[in-house]
């Protein structure tokens, strides 16, 4: 994941996004893993979009 590595969280999310529609489309086996990782992603978002 080059965009959350790069710190660019927003760009990383919409991205994973995309990779878990596709898989859920699919059935693939990863999609619980990577909904994990989005879920994750988002959550670390919110927690870094405190008050300024």
């Amino acid at each position: 994941m080059v965009h959350q590595a790069g710190g660019d969280l927003d760009q990383a999310i919409q991205e994973l996004e995309h990779v878990v529609d596709l898989n859920r489309q699919m059935g693939h086996p990863d999609l619980e893993a990577r909904t994990a990782v989005l879920e994750q992603l988002r959550r670390r978002r919110a927690g870094d979009q405190g008050p300024t």
